[in-house]
C-alpha cells in the first residue's frame, strides 16, 4: 500500500497550502474522482477516510485532507497537538507558538510546513484548531510564556489554515470539547494523549474543524 500511496500523493502534485488554495470549487472532488479511477486499490481509502469528512467543504480543504488520509497509517508524523494551560494559552494563541521540552526535538523537526496543528488546553480539556505548522526549531520565540520560556525551547510556530478558518475565527479560535474528539486520538493513560499524529488521526481531527466552520 505504501508504494501506491506514494504514487497517489505524487499525482496530487500538492506542495503546500498555497497550491491548495488555488483550487477552484469542485476541482477537489474531481481530483479525488480521477485519483480513485487511476489507483483503484486505494479508492476505498479515498472514499472512506476523507470523503465523509470533507464533503461540502472547499476544494482546498478537500484536497488537503486527502494528503493526510492517504499518508502511510501509523508511520509518518504529519500533525501535532501542543499542550497549554490557563497560564500559557493566551501566549500560545496570541503569539501563535507551541512549546515542547528538549526531549521532543527529534519528533518536532519531522513536522512539515502546512501540517495540521492543534492546541489542547489541559485546564478546560478543549482542543483548538484551524491551524497549520509554519516553522519548527529551537528558541523561535524567546518572549512567550515569560519565565517559563526556558522550559519550552523546542517550538512550533503556526498560522491560520486558510482552507478552513477565517480571520475572525482565528481571533476567537475554533474549539471543540474533549468528548467530541476523544475517540479519534490515542491516549497514553486516562489524561495524557499522543501529541504527534499519524495520517489517519490528523485527517480525522482536521475533518472535525472543517465541520465546525461549515
Amino acid at each position: 500500500m505504501t508504494t501506491t500511496t506514494t504514487g497517489v500523493q505524487r499525482d496530487l502534485a500538492i506542495t503546500g497550502p498555497d497550491a491548495l488554495d488555488r483550487l477552484l470549487p469542485g476541482e477537489g472532488q474531481q481530483l479525488m474522482t480521477d485519483l480513485a479511477e487511476k489507483h483503484p486499490d486505494v479508492a476505498a481509502v479515498v472514499n472512506q477516510k476523507f470523503l465523509s469528512l470533507i464533503t461540502g467543504q472547499s476544494a482546498a480543504s478537500y484536497a488537503r485532507a486527502a494528503t493526510f488520509a492517504l499518508a502511510p497509517s501509523k508511520v509518518a508524523t504529519v500533525g501535532v497537538i501542543g499542550l497549554c494551560d490557563k497560564d500559557t494559552i493566551v501566549d500560545c494563541r496570541r503569539r501563535r507558538v507551541l512549546g515542547f521540552g528538549t526531549g521532543f526535538l527529534a519528533r518536532v523537526t519531522k513536522l512539515q510546513p502546512g501540517a495540521p496543528c492543534f492546541i489542547f488546553d489541559t485546564s478546560t480539556r478543549s482542543l483548538y484548531g484551524g491551524f497549520v505548522v509554519e516553522a519548527v526549531g529551537e528558541h523561535l520565540d524567546k518572549i512567550a510564556w515569560g519565565d517559563r520560556n526556558k522550559d519550552y525551547p523546542v517550538q512550533v510556530q503556526f498560522a491560520q489554515d486558510p482552507a478552513i478558518s477565517s480571520g475572525e475565527k482565528m481571533q476567537n479560535a475554533i474549539q471543540i470539547r474533549e468528548n467530541q474528539f476523544k475517540s479519534i486520538v490515542t491516549y497514553k493513560d486516562s489524561k495524557r494523549m499522543e501529541l504527534f499524529l499519524d495520517g489517519d488521526t490528523a485527517a480525522a481531527l482536521a475533518g472535525l474543524f472543517c465541520e465546525s466552520v461549515a
